[in-house]
Protein backbone atom coordinates (compact mmCIF):
# COMPACT_ATOMS: atom_id res chain seq x y z
CA UNK A 1 0.00 0.00 0.00
CA UNK A 2 1.42 3.33 -0.65
CA UNK A 3 1.15 6.13 1.27
CA UNK A 4 1.75 9.86 0.52
CA UNK A 5 2.78 12.06 3.47
CA UNK A 6 4.56 15.43 3.24
CA UNK A 7 7.67 16.40 5.61
CA UNK A 8 7.77 19.22 7.28
CA UNK A 9 11.39 20.79 8.28
CA UNK A 10 13.11 24.21 8.48
CA UNK A 11 14.96 25.72 5.82
CA UNK A 12 16.75 29.01 5.73
CA UNK A 13 14.75 30.39 9.02
CA UNK A 14 11.37 29.38 7.58
CA UNK A 15 9.36 26.50 6.95
CA UNK A 16 9.61 24.07 4.76
CA UNK A 17 7.37 21.49 3.08
CA UNK A 18 8.73 18.18 0.75
CA UNK A 19 6.23 16.88 -2.16
CA UNK A 20 5.57 13.30 -0.79
CA UNK A 21 6.27 11.85 -4.38
CA UNK A 22 8.53 13.68 -5.46
CA UNK A 23 11.58 14.37 -2.72
CA UNK A 24 13.73 16.77 -5.04
CA UNK A 25 11.12 19.10 -4.95
CA UNK A 26 10.30 21.60 -1.73
CA UNK A 27 8.29 24.28 -0.94
CA UNK A 28 9.48 26.84 1.63
CA UNK A 29 8.52 29.91 3.80
CA UNK A 30 11.30 32.33 2.81
CA UNK A 31 10.72 36.39 4.39
CA UNK A 32 8.93 37.30 1.35
CA UNK A 33 6.58 34.22 1.18
CA UNK A 34 6.35 30.97 -0.16
CA UNK A 35 8.66 29.43 -2.71
CA UNK A 36 9.57 26.68 -4.79
CA UNK A 37 12.80 24.83 -6.12
CA UNK A 38 13.95 21.96 -6.02
CA UNK A 39 17.02 20.39 -4.12
CA UNK A 40 20.14 21.66 -5.89
CA UNK A 41 18.99 24.71 -7.45
CA UNK A 42 19.69 28.38 -6.50
CA UNK A 43 17.85 30.97 -5.55
CA UNK A 44 17.17 32.52 -9.12
CA UNK A 45 15.82 29.50 -10.26
CA UNK A 46 13.32 29.01 -7.89
CA UNK A 47 9.94 30.10 -8.58
CA UNK A 48 7.90 31.85 -6.06
CA UNK A 49 4.27 30.88 -5.19
CA UNK A 50 1.80 33.58 -4.91
CA UNK A 51 -0.41 33.66 -2.32
CA UNK A 52 -4.41 33.35 -2.90
CA UNK A 53 -6.18 34.83 0.27
CA UNK A 54 -9.56 34.28 -1.16
CA UNK A 55 -8.45 30.45 -1.84
CA UNK A 56 -8.53 29.34 2.12
CA UNK A 57 -11.25 32.45 3.25
CA UNK A 58 -14.66 30.82 3.59
CA UNK A 59 -17.37 32.50 2.23
CA UNK A 60 -20.12 33.70 4.84
CA UNK A 61 -23.24 34.18 4.27
CA UNK A 62 -26.31 35.76 6.58
CA UNK A 63 -28.93 33.58 7.46
CA UNK A 64 -31.34 31.60 5.33
CA UNK A 65 -33.76 34.20 3.27
CA UNK A 66 -36.61 33.59 0.83
CA UNK A 67 -36.35 35.57 -1.44
CA UNK A 68 -37.73 35.66 -5.19
CA UNK A 69 -35.67 38.60 -6.44
CA UNK A 70 -32.42 37.31 -7.04
CA UNK A 71 -31.30 40.34 -9.26
CA UNK A 72 -31.39 42.31 -5.90
CA UNK A 73 -34.37 44.42 -7.73
CA UNK A 74 -37.67 44.54 -5.49
CA UNK A 75 -40.83 42.95 -7.82
CA UNK A 76 -43.69 43.41 -5.63
CA UNK A 77 -46.04 42.76 -8.34
CA UNK A 78 -44.30 39.41 -10.34
CA UNK A 79 -43.78 38.26 -6.14
CA UNK A 80 -47.06 38.66 -5.41
CA UNK A 81 -48.44 37.01 -8.36
CA UNK A 82 -45.92 33.95 -8.31
CA UNK A 83 -47.14 33.39 -4.86
CA UNK A 84 -50.94 33.92 -5.62
CA UNK A 85 -50.28 31.29 -8.20
CA UNK A 86 -48.74 28.56 -6.31
CA UNK A 87 -51.47 29.24 -3.69
CA UNK A 88 -54.21 28.75 -6.21
CA UNK A 89 -52.50 25.51 -7.89
CA UNK A 90 -51.98 23.78 -3.99
CA UNK A 91 -55.61 25.11 -2.90
CA UNK A 92 -57.25 23.59 -6.81
CA UNK A 93 -54.69 20.48 -6.64
CA UNK A 94 -56.01 19.57 -2.86
CA UNK A 95 -59.59 20.24 -3.19
CA UNK A 96 -59.36 18.71 -6.58
CA UNK A 97 -59.64 15.12 -4.71
CA UNK A 98 -62.46 15.74 -2.85
CA UNK A 99 -65.52 15.17 -4.94
CA UNK A 100 -67.71 17.79 -2.62
CA UNK A 101 -65.14 20.54 -3.12
CA UNK A 102 -65.48 20.44 -6.97
CA UNK A 103 -66.88 24.20 -7.05
CA UNK A 104 -63.66 25.52 -4.89
CA UNK A 105 -61.27 23.36 -7.23
CA UNK A 106 -62.88 24.26 -10.58
CA UNK A 107 -62.83 28.48 -9.74
CA UNK A 108 -59.34 28.31 -7.53
CA UNK A 109 -58.04 25.96 -10.48
CA UNK A 110 -59.14 28.35 -13.44
CA UNK A 111 -58.12 31.72 -11.77
CA UNK A 112 -54.71 29.99 -11.20
CA UNK A 113 -54.34 28.63 -14.57
CA UNK A 114 -55.28 31.92 -15.83
CA UNK A 115 -53.23 34.27 -13.29
CA UNK A 116 -50.16 32.22 -13.75
CA UNK A 117 -50.23 32.39 -17.52
CA UNK A 118 -50.09 36.27 -17.31
CA UNK A 119 -47.40 35.93 -13.94
CA UNK A 120 -45.19 33.79 -16.19
CA UNK A 121 -45.41 36.67 -19.19
CA UNK A 122 -44.59 39.35 -16.45
CA UNK A 123 -41.88 37.12 -14.49
CA UNK A 124 -38.77 38.97 -13.95
CA UNK A 125 -36.95 36.24 -12.18
CA UNK A 126 -36.35 32.23 -12.78
CA UNK A 127 -37.17 31.65 -9.18
CA UNK A 128 -40.50 33.81 -10.01
CA UNK A 129 -40.83 31.45 -13.36
CA UNK A 130 -39.98 28.31 -10.98
CA UNK A 131 -43.09 28.86 -8.69
CA UNK A 132 -45.35 29.79 -11.59
CA UNK A 133 -44.74 26.50 -13.33
CA UNK A 134 -45.72 24.51 -10.41
CA UNK A 135 -48.58 26.78 -9.68
CA UNK A 136 -49.57 26.57 -13.03
CA UNK A 137 -49.73 22.34 -13.37
CA UNK A 138 -51.15 22.56 -10.09
CA UNK A 139 -54.18 24.55 -11.54
CA UNK A 140 -54.48 22.60 -14.26
CA UNK A 141 -54.83 19.12 -12.53
CA UNK A 142 -57.20 20.84 -9.40
CA UNK A 143 -59.01 22.03 -12.39
CA UNK A 144 -59.53 18.79 -14.14
CA UNK A 145 -60.16 17.06 -11.22
CA UNK A 146 -62.88 19.87 -10.47
CA UNK A 147 -64.25 19.52 -13.80
CA UNK A 148 -64.56 15.51 -14.18
CA UNK A 149 -66.07 15.68 -10.37
CA UNK A 150 -69.07 18.21 -11.12
CA UNK A 151 -67.49 21.63 -12.32
CA UNK A 152 -68.19 25.28 -11.66
CA UNK A 153 -71.45 25.42 -10.40
CA UNK A 154 -72.90 23.75 -7.02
Amino acid sequence: MCTANAYFGIRGGGWAITHPFNAALTAYQSGKGWRVGSAGTSPREEKEVVDMPDASRSTRRGPFRFALNSDGRPHLIEDVLSVGTLICGLVAFATGFMPGMHVLASWAGAVGFVGGLYSQYVSATTRERALNIVGIVASFVGVAFGIHHGGFLP
